[in-house]
């Protein structure tokens, strides 16, 4: 192992993978979880990590953020550089691999073992930490809210249902998101996402204002850009009667398309990891 400082104060070792992009096309948005398809071994993230680097033989051409099992997180790709692991989300995204299987089941022979339980716990704080440092909304993204280009976490599954560019179905249909996402918010520190009852409309001022058009600027870059002055004006009514004109479409909002901000409109918003 090298010694090399990483990027995340929680991965131990470096070992730089042989294949990758330097830099990236695109800003980072989601964080990936992937499993190896490898056994789950106390030395599955350092075996990840020398696959990749070509260690174990000829290396793929493929990389890997990092690399995680029930004992150890290592690093293989620089966060600012694009690894090869998640088609269609590589330039955006950073992935992190998982010592076990895709089919594993939701069970006390797999996600519920043991080295599974550690191994989640441990994938929750990598997790908390890479989102909180790149500003990633701690949600996990529909694949409707990927297509769509929202940021959250995703599972390589989605990326392949969405972009098309892979066959890989990892980490598997009975992957237990709710579990994992609420040890990720814990990890984080961070109350839970929750639609709060003020209700924000033309001529509202204040902090939650000023948050609510960060989280809009940052989640829905293809709308208009608001200016964040905190200030409720004729512009964040277009806006959100925009956002709620499409998550109707997409059946994530029933309620009318007024511009205003009310609790109906704060859930559907959350949904989408802008939470204020």
């Amino acid at each position: 192992m090298t010694t090399l400082t990483t990027d995340s104060p929680l991965a131990t070792s470096y070992v730089q993978a042989t294949n990758y992009y330097e830099g990236r096309n695109r800003p980072i948005r989601v964080a990936v979880f992937h499993t190896m398809e490898y056994p789950e071994r106390p030395t599955g993230a350092e075996w990840c990590l020398n696959y990749f680097a070509g260690k174990l033989g000829k290396a793929p051409m493929a990389s890997v953020h990092y690399t995680c099992d029930a004992d150890s997180i290592g690093q293989g790709v620089r966060e600012k550089d694009t690894a090869f692991t998640t088609p269609g989300a590589n330039a955006d995204g950073i992935s992190v691999e998982h010592a076990g299987y895709a089919a594993q089941r939701d069970d006390a022979t797999g996600w519920q073992d043991d080295y599974s339980t550690r191994l989640l716990d441990n994938s929750a704080r990598l997790f908390a930490d890479i989102c909180t440092r790149n500003r990633i909304p701690l949600v996990h993204l529909s694949d409707a809210q990927l297509a769509a280009g929202a940021r959250g976490i995703i599972g390589h599954d989605q990326a392949t249902r969405v972009y098309r560019k892979s066959t890989h179905t990892d980490p598997g249909t009975h992957f237990p998101w709710s579990r994992f996402m609420a040890a990720v918010v814990k990890a984080a520190g961070r109350p839970a996402p929750a639609p709060s009852g003020q209700v924000l409309s033309l001529g509202s001022v204040g902090e939650n204002v000023r948050h609510l058009q960060q989280g809009l600027n940052r989640v829905f870059p293809t709308y208009s850009r608001l200016s964040t002055d905190g200030s409720y004006g004729p512009r964040t009514v277009a806006v959100i009667r925009e956002f709620q004109t499409r998550a109707k479409a997409a059946g994530r909002y029933t309620s009318g398309v007024d511009g205003i901000t009310g609790p109906a409109t704060r859930k559907a918003l959350a949904s989408y990891g802008v939470t204020f």
